[in-house]
């Protein structure tokens, strides 16, 4: 007679039980994983919407246009997609001037814009507005370059020869005679050799830049003394568009002298059309 064989009430509970138990841990597995991509899905999203924001032009910006607040707009991106020295404060980013041409959309960064409080560090930036650099030679007998120093004020004078009239006693010809113009008076020492002034911000009591329609523009100097160039050739000089025409015409074909002034002194007594020859008596 055949025998049944049939699995007792204990092994198919321990069997019920270790199948119970798997399942659970697949199933915190399962919830593990598909947490753990939904979370790198909300950052990789909250990445691609952007998570910094920045300053951008609104319009087309020129080279050398003082920034106005409809110039500006601010944009979201991606951290990874903001340039190097982006600015992000649109009220601070007001005032300043482009260096180069910005596009519409282009984010805006310090490379392309100067005249922050903290950003006067170009050497072009020591020159006052509406002025010109001009570059002069000098020497030791042309200029007073053992006590010159950037930020004095030096008159300049021109020396050529002027053509007068001589009476000999062959009749009267004209001869030609030392002479000298006093050309710009009170004009200020941008730089001497390579030490040049060290601009610094003038803010008011409300922390804004100054601004001035004089020479003095809205930098101050820093008040430490300079180093005299005994060996100085090249002095750099403050001028107007005008006075650099001048100064570029002296320069060739006449020797340019630097007069010192004192300090505080901004008379200018002489009138510039004055030619001034040597008496007649010593001719």
């Amino acid at each position: 007679m055949a025998r049944t064989l049939s699995r007792t009430p204990e092994r198919t509970n321990r069997l019920i039980l270790y199948g119970a138990i798997a399942l659970a841990a697949l199933a915190a597995v399962l919830i593990f994983v598909a947490l753990s991509r939904s979370s790198g899905a909300g950052s990789t999203s909250k990445a691609a919407a952007g998570d910094m924001t920045v300053v951008t032009a609104a319009v087309d910006i020129k080279a050398g246009t003082k920034i106005t607040d409809d110039l500006l707009t601010t944009t979201t991106v991606a951290s990874s997609n903001a340039i190097a020295g982006v600015l992000t404060d649109r009220k601070t980013t007001i005032g300043l001037t482009t260096v180069y041409p910005i596009a519409k959309g282009e984010q805006l960064s310090s490379a392309k814009l100067v005249g922050g409080a903290d950003a006067k560090t170009s050497p072009s930036y020591i020159i006052p507005a509406g002025k010109r650099a001009f570059a002069v030679a000098i020497s030791s007998t042309t200029s007073a370059n053992q006590l010159l120093v950037a930020g004095d004020r030096v008159d300049v004078i021109a020396v050529g020869k002027q053509s007068l009239p001589q009476t000999t006693t062959s009749g009267t010809q004209e001869k030609d005679f030392p002479a000298s113009i006093t050309l710009l008076q009170n004009i200020e020492v941008l730089a001497v050799e390579n030490v040049t002034l060290k601009p610094t911000a003038r803010l008011d009591a409300n922390g804004k830049p100054i601004t001035s329609a004089t020479s003095d523009g809205s930098l101050s100097t820093n008040p430490n003394p300079q180093d005299t160039q005994t060996d100085a050739k090249v002095a750099v000089l403050s001028v107007d568009p005008q006075q650099a025409q001048q100064l570029a015409v002296a320069a060739d074909g006449y020797k340019i002298y630097l007069s010192l002034r004192a300090p505080g002194d901004t008379a200018t007594p002489l009138d510039p059309k004055n030619i001034v020859t040597l008496p007649a008596n010593i001719q």
